[in-house]
C-alpha cells in the first residue's frame, strides 16, 4: 500500500482543446489535491483544490492568459470546441464548473 499516489490525465482533440486533471494524496499527512484544466490554444483556465488533514477544503482559480472580463467568453469558445469532442470526456466535461461545490474525497 502506497502513502503517496499521483496521476495525471491530458486529453487533447481538434482545435487544441484540451482537458486535464491531475490527482495528488499524502496518506502519511492526510492531504489530497486535485487541479482540473481547459485550455483552447494558449488561454486556460484551472481550478485546484487542496484538502487539509482537518478535512478544509481551499479552493484556488488561475487563469492561464486569460483577464476575468475573458473568462465567460473562453468558456463559452471551450465548450463550442468540445462538442466534437469522444464521448469519454463527458466524464471531465463539467467538473471545472462544478468544482467548487465538489468536495476532494
Amino acid at each position: 500500500m502506497g502513502y503517496y499516489t499521483a496521476s495525471v490525465t491530458r486529453k487533447t482533440g481538434d482545435d487544441e482543446v484540451v482537458l486535464m486533471e491531475i490527482n495528488e494524496e499524502d496518506k502519511t499527512v492526510g492531504e489530497a489535491l486535485n487541479t482540473i484544466s481547459r485550455g483552447v490554444h494558449d488561454k486556460g483556465h484551472s481550478v485546484t483544490m487542496k484538502r487539509t488533514s482537518d478535512g478544509k477544503v481551499d479552493t484556488m482559480q488561475t487563469l492561464h492568459n486569460l483577464n476575468e472580463e475573458e473568462l465567460a467568453g473562453f468558456e463559452e469558445t471551450w465548450k463550442a470546441n468540445a462538442q466534437n469532442l469522444p464521448p469519454d470526456w463527458n466524464s471531465g466535461f463539467n467538473l471545472l464548473e462544478n468544482a467548487g461545490r465538489r468536495s476532494l474525497q
